[in-house]
C-alpha cells in the first residue's frame, strides 16, 4: 500500500511538473486544452479553483522575485528618465 502512494504521488507531483510548463510554454494551447477537456471533466468550480492557485502562486512567485534584486527594470523607467532629460536641455 505504502509503495503504492509513493507511485502515485510521484505521478501526481510530474503531471503538475508538466502541466505548468505547459502553460509557461505555450499558453495559448494550454488554454484550448482547459476549456475543451478539463472543464467538461472537473467543472467549472474546480478548474476556477485550480486556475486561481495556480495565478496566486505565480504572482507570489513574481513579487517575490521583484523584491529580491531581480535583474528586471520597470516598463517605465527609462522613459521618465528621458523625458526629464529632454526638459531640462531647455
Amino acid at each position: 500500500m505504502r509503495k503504492f502512494l509513493k507511485i502515485v504521488s510521484a505521478v501526481i507531483f510530474v503531471f503538475i511538473i508538466v502541466g505548468i510548463l505547459f502553460i509557461k510554454f505555450d499558453t495559448p494551447a494550454a488554454a484550448e486544452f482547459t476549456d475543451n477537456y478539463l472543464r467538461p471533466i472537473l467543472g467549472n468550480q474546480f478548474v476556477g479553483f485550480l486556475e486561481k492557485i495556480y495565478f496566486n502562486l505565480s504572482d507570489k512567485a513574481q513579487q517575490l522575485t521583484n523584491k529580491t534584486g531581480s535583474t528586471n527594470i520597470p516598463q517605465f523607467a527609462d522613459e521618465g528618465t528621458e523625458s526629464y532629460q529632454i526638459c531640462g536641455q531647455f
